[in-house]
């Protein structure tokens, strides 16, 4: 989340001040208590009447003594839906606001109720100093199981009128049913209407609920947002940001992802502004001609979850333009800026129609739009139809905006349109498998980028700043599996991290090289098109890619993905055979610390294994399994074998370790002929041998060395990570005499020295180095 973010969460409130008052300090002095004869008495007689009451009252309390109980118990959980969680003894129930128990004590909504249609519309008021929303939505559901309570999501609004209706599955029209109780859970974030009667299977149901709500500067849920003219104006517009849960701060739906439904938004506006939402606006018609205010109504939505609902009320202008397939495409700008916009318009129209071919289903709503908001937590949000962005992932001025901003416009906007597909189309079904939505879109975005413009060389990039960046932060025991199970929605947003995106788009490219490109595609256009418009688990997707391949992808890819960390696979040429055998990589281990996520596995890994190997013929590639169980051994012919390299083409999310003899072997090939590799597999041999010297599992000499033939290197990729690997070590040496002589030593890359007085000095200073940097 961005620096700017307010949080209110942590301001000191009443609680704290209660707190402090009724709990006096532990350290406070015991004071002795005197008392006189005559109240020492009274205490006494006090005590045994008090000891004779509860006596009386036990013994009226006997079983069949009790009065009949009414028939219904508002506070009761009703037991025709799902079982409850019972608390546990001492373990705090979730509480309404009247302080009763809430009738419902789980996380996860009943499947009882299940939403088909929302009609929503929001009314907001920019006008007064205390900013406002009211609105209405309509909720028409269908009863699964028989149920005395309908629960929903509700979050800051305060609910002003309910009304249900219900129409019995034999039809017939709509008649009223009395609400008898409404309750609210401000910990669960729900709402409950207890019905005056049962609710039978497949009766279908009309929720109407009126309410208001603060538009306030929160960054989540329906929001205030404003910018600043040119001559200094403060322009006022609300916009949204749902995921993971914010739909419920704008209205009370069901806020789950597979409870996915229609939505018809309408929205109410000032005549100088204009709304925008998911789908084309339809009409627009007076709403208050005294104070100028116009209503928008929009088309009907797909099915969709509520995460992915999103409108907007804003002055903005547009550019547009359209796709091949006939989708119209709009980039919205505060007016002053709009000339920033094309360069995202036209690559977003470009990514469209890249997608549209690469997934085999054409983007499915009529239009696109894409926002710049002011203030905006995120980087972007792939809300379908209406995505929005920060305005610096999206706008882009070529006279002052580096060559840089210009790719990381291009690789945002490739991401979100990725996820129009792959968790819009097909949505996870929970959010612990939101890896496979972040990490897919993460992975695809290289593939729609490097289609607006190759010269990105965008591949390569993935190397640096996806592979390597997920390995850096999973090599510690504080890192986390990608599949984790999430209990409570308050743990989702922990789950937006390096892990779930950059590991999640290795392990998605890994397996793709191992499937082949082609089966893998075809793989992912039939996932697309089973679970279109509906939700899918990861488990989903390895079946259908199993059929597209001889092996069982569930069996291979548990291995990474509900485990957390990476092997180093070690390579040992004995003979005319080469063992390869697999540990788990941590940097440091702390035995004293307790894995939090204990593994399943036993860290091993079923590895897609991609080495090459150079004979005096030519070099050479094979793909093979390494398996948990075993090692594997294949034969290669000593003499004839110059080097070998594992990981080839850097794929694999795992390092490589080596015997020195063959260490040393690549160092020459880089010296004699470093483009003989890749430039992905120039930087994967630094960072490797680099980790490996930090994990203390080779000599620090072995990994400066490395960096000798960086002299005639151009290309950025390997210099980036050789670059990273001698700051690290600087860092540690700056207080230390050595450190004199490293800044020599990495200076001494300067094109004006020559490589002779470089080589020269380069064995003495690197022995220095590492003698002191291993201290």
């Amino acid at each position: 989340m961005s620096d700017d973010v307010e949080d209110v969460s942590f301001l000191p409130g009443d609680s704290l001040h209660r707190k402090a008052v009724y709990e006096p300090s532990v350290k406070q002095k015991c004071r002795q208590l005197v008392l006189g004869k005559g109240r020492a008495t009274a205490i006494v007689v006090c005590i045994a009447i008090f000891i004779l009451v509860i006596t009386l009252i036990a013994a009226f309390a006997r079983p069949g003594s009790q009065p009949p109980q009414p028939c219904f118990q508002p506070h009761a959980a009703p037991t025709t839906d799902q079982p409850q969680v019972s608390p546990k003894p001492n373990e705090t129930k979730y509480l309404a606001t009247d302080g009763e128990v809430f009738p419902w004590q789980q996380i996860r909504l009943p499947r009882s109720v299940i939403p088909l249609e929302y009609d929503v519309m929001i009314h907001p008021d920019f006008l007064t100093e205390r900013k406002t929303f009211k609105g209405s939505v309509r909720i028409k559901a269908v009863v699964m199981k028989k149920t005395e309570m309908i629960i929903f999501h509700v979050k800051d609004l305060t609910i002003t009128n309910v009304t249900v209706q219900i129409q019995h599955k034999d039809g017939g029209l709509l008649r009223k049913c009395d609400v008898k109780m409404q309750l609210k859970c401000e910990k669960l974030q729900m709402y409950v209407l207890m019905m005056a009667e049962t609710l039978m299977e497949e009766t279908e149901v009309t929720v109407t609920l009126n309410f208001d709500g603060m538009l306030v500067k929160k960054l989540s849920g329906f929001y205030l947002s404003s910018y600043k003219t040119p001559e200094g104006e403060v322009k006022y517009l609300g916009t949204t940001q749902f995921e993971s849960t914010g739909a419920r701060e704008a209205f009370p739906c069901f806020d789950e992802p597979d409870m996915k439904a229609k939505f018809t938004m309408s929205l109410v506006r000032d005549q100088n502004k204009i709304s925008l939402s998911n789908m084309p606006r339809l009409t627009s018609t007076p709403y208050d001609k005294s104070m100028g205010l116009i209503v928008d109504k929009f088309q009907q939505s797909v099915a969709m979850s509520t995460y992915l609902v999103a409108f907007i009320v804003c002055d903005y202008d547009r550019v547009n333009g359209t796709t091949e397939q006939g989708t119209k495409v709009s980039v919205y700008a505060p007016p002053h800026q709009i000339n920033q916009a094309n360069f995202a318009l036209d690559t977003a129209i470009k990514v469209l129609n890249f997608y549209n071919k690469l997934f085999g289903i054409n983007y499915p709503l009529p239009k696109q739009d894409l926002v710049a908001i002011p203030d905006f937590a995120a980087g972007a949000m792939e809300n379908w139809g209406l995505i929005t962005y920060r305005l610096t992932t999206i706008l882009y001025d070529p006279e002052v905006s580096s060559a840089r901003d210009r790719q990381y416009v291009a690789i945002v906007i490739a991401h979100e349109l990725a996820h129009q597909w792959f968790g819009n189309l097909v949505t996870l079904k929970w959010w612990n498998d939101l890896w496979l939505n972040e990490g897919f879109a993460s992975f695809v975005e290289y593939l729609g980028a490097n289609e607006t413009d190759p010269s990105f060389s965008m591949m390569d990039q993935f190397v640096l700043s996806d592979l390597m960046r997920a390995m850096s932060r999973d090599c510690v025991q504080s890192s986390h599996p990608i599949t984790v199970d999430v209990k409570d929605p308050a743990e989702i947003d922990e789950l937006f991290d390096a892990i779930s995106y950059s590991k999640g788009a290795s392990l998605i490219r890994m397996l793709s090289d191992f499937m082949g490109k082609e089966k893998f595609q075809d793989g992912i256009r039939k996932y697309l098109n089973t679970y279109k418009y509906g939700n899918a688990r990861t488990e989903d997707l390895w079946d259908i890619l199993t059929d597209f391949t001889q092996i069982n992808v569930s069996t291979t890819m548990d291995t990474w993905t509900k485990q957390m960390g990476y092997p180093v696979i070690t390579m040992n040429h004995t003979g005319e055979f080469v063992q390869v055998t697999q540990e788990r990589f941590l940097l440091s281990s702390d035995v004293k610390t307790k894995e939090k996520y204990p593994s399943p596995f036993n860290y091993k890994w079923n590895i897609p294994f991609r080495y090459a190997v150079a004979k005096t013929s030519g070099i050479s590639n094979q793909l093979l399994t390494i398996h948990p169980d075993s090692g594997v051994k294949f034969p290669a012919d000593h003499d004839q074998v110059k080097w070998l390299k594992g990981n080839y083409g850097m794929y694999g999310y795992y390092r490589v370790n080596y015997e020195e003899r063959n260490w040393r072997a690549l160092i020459k090939q880089l010296n004699e002929n470093h483009t003989v590799f890749s430039a992905a597999d120039r930087a994967g041999l630094i960072d490797d041998v680099c980790n490996l010297a930090r994990a203390k599992k080779v000599p620090q000499t072995l990994a400066l060395d490395m960096t000798k033939y960086l002299l005639n290197e151009q290309d950025y990729l390997p210099w980036s990570v050789a670059l990273d690997c001698l700051n690290y070590i600087g860092e540690r040496l700056r207080s230390k005499a050595v450190y004199d002589k490293l800044q020599k030593y990495t200076v001494s890359f300067d094109e004006t020295c020559t490589g002779k007085t470089w080589l020269a000095g380069h064995r003495a200073t690197a022995g220095q180095i590492s003698a002191s940097s291993s201290d």
